[in-house]
């Protein structure tokens, strides 16, 4: 595909906004070269804008935002309802994590993968993605510029296979990208602001989806007016007593669902609850299957990088309780192997 023509002298210098936005605009899909032209001539009449009310704006993300919008509308329709399946489609595709979708989740998306059948799950969504080479790489040009046609190492990997990666955890989060609140800027600039405060799912449905991108969304937009953590805890804790009474199918589908459950309050905003529950339920002698094992881990690790400036007490937090725990398990014989180097490699992340 030729490369849109942008203004005289303009590179693909840091400095420059129309070089940032060529360095994206180069990785529309050839197929379809109108689309580059029109997000090219959109990009050109709402910079100034930009620039004129001073807007924090960063130009690649605003000429990917139009680039999907005019070659991928399906993809930018998910985007404008679901904000933060941009961030974990980013950090899966480009093994670089963000401030929503941080080392712990990436790596137990590439650990253990989503978790349930109702067609939610982020791998079915990041396998559409994959049928889509050029988007990919689109997603891959916003942090770093590349030929058209060309990915990343990680990019060209995730491509290939969904196979499982280790997260480097001496990369960091990403700080370059938006936060949520900030795309919705970028997303206004391309049509209408992202639908902050409308909840497409019911938050029971979401929180229990196994899909980490409704349990964030519904998290961030839901005023819940009962406290649904507490009532997931108390229903998980009723199945895992009912577990050596149920019948074979029944007890697999308990499982599923204690899964899906801790899966979802592993993921809320700081929950002191799921974390005191992991470190009862792995030292119970009645031994759970090992994902279950594998989920409460993570859940912990989930909340050992998150801040909880409320307690008196450093000792008390969600984070310290689930830091400590994780150490204990490192050196715990009496779990498996498979904890063990979990909880090992979660610790690296939360730079313990």
């Amino acid at each position: 595909m030729t490369a849109p023509v942008m203004p005289p002298g303009a590179d693909i210098e840091k400095t420059d906004p129309y070089g940032q936005a060529r360095a994206v605009l180069v990785q529309g899909p050839s197929a379809t070269p109108r689309a580059a032209i029109q997000a090219h001539n959109s990009f050109l009449a709402r910079w100034p804008i930009v620039e004129r009310r001073s807007l924090a704006v960063n130009p690649r993300i605003l000429a990917a935002v139009l680039l999907m919008q005019y070659a991928w509308p399906d993809v930018f329709e998910k985007i404008l309802n679901l904000p933060e399946l941009f961030f974990y489609v980013h950090a899966l595709i480009t093994n670089k994590p963000n401030h929503i979708c941080k080392p712990s989740e990436m790596q137990e998306l590439y650990q253990l993968g989503g978790i349930t059948n109702s067609g939610l799950k982020i791998t079915s969504q990041l396998d559409e993605f994959r049928r889509r080479p050029e988007l990919v790489r689109l997603f891959d040009a916003l942090l770093s510029p590349a030929a058209p046609g060309v990915a990343s190492e990680p990019a060209a990997a995730f491509l290939a296979s969904p196979g499982e990666t280790t997260v480097d955890a001496s990369m960091g989060i990403s700080s370059l990208l938006p936060n949520v609140e900030s795309l919705f800027g970028h997303l206004g600039l391309a049509q209408e602001a992202a639908r902050t405060g409308v909840n497409h799912i019911a938050p029971w449905d979401a929180l229990t989806s196994g899909d980490p991108v409704l349990i964030k969304f519904s998290d961030r937009v839901s005023g819940h007016p009962v406290d649904l953590g507490s009532v997931l805890m108390r229903q998980l804790i009723a199945l895992k007593e009912q577990l050596p009474s149920l019948s074979e199918t029944r007890r697999a589908a308990a499982i599923d669902q204690i899964g899906r459950g801790i899966f979802g309050l592993g993921r809320l905003r700081t929950n002191q609850r799921i974390v005191l529950l992991a470190r009862e339920w792995l030292a119970d002698s009645m031994r759970l299957p090992l994902e279950i094992d594998l989920r409460l881990v993570y859940a912990m690790g989930h909340q050992a990088s998150k801040a909880d400036g409320k307690k008196s007490r450093p000792e008390e937090t969600a984070e310290a309780i689930a830091r400590n725990t994780l150490v204990g398990l490192v050196t715990n014989d009496e779990v498996s192997l498979a904890v063990r180097m979990s909880a090992a490699r979660l610790l690296e992340y939360c730079g313990t």
